[in-house]
């Protein structure tokens, strides 16, 4: 996402809709998928967000979310622990039913 800033909000939009759209693609037990994207406010090439969904685990449903950190300059996304979470004001986006794989 090198080519995006991360304090665009249409910029924001668009990562988190490709991230959707990868996620639905290539991980079929993961079913409605939710996208929340935030500029970090800490670094211009650092960007906020989580990956909330639903996994299907044999006969079971179980909710979960990864929270992540974005870095453009290093090309790599870090796993947060849960402990760092996300501010309310972020910008969301939920799976489209009909794309979603299961």
């Amino acid at each position: 996402f090198a080519q995006l800033s991360a304090a665009s909000v249409t910029d924001r939009r668009h990562l988190a809709e490709t991230l959707r759209t990868a996620i639905s693609a290539f991980e079929p037990r993961l079913q409605e998928i939710f996208i929340r994207i935030e500029d970090s406010g800490s670094s211009p090439n650092q960007i906020l967000g989580s990956i909330s969904c639903t996994v299907r685990l044999g006969k079971m449903l179980e909710p979960i979310t990864f929270p992540i950190l974005l870095h453009s300059g290093e090309h790599s996304v870090e796993v947060l622990a849960p402990e760092d979470r996300l501010t309310s004001d972020s910008l969301s986006i939920a799976s489209a039913p009909e794309l979603s794989h299961g």
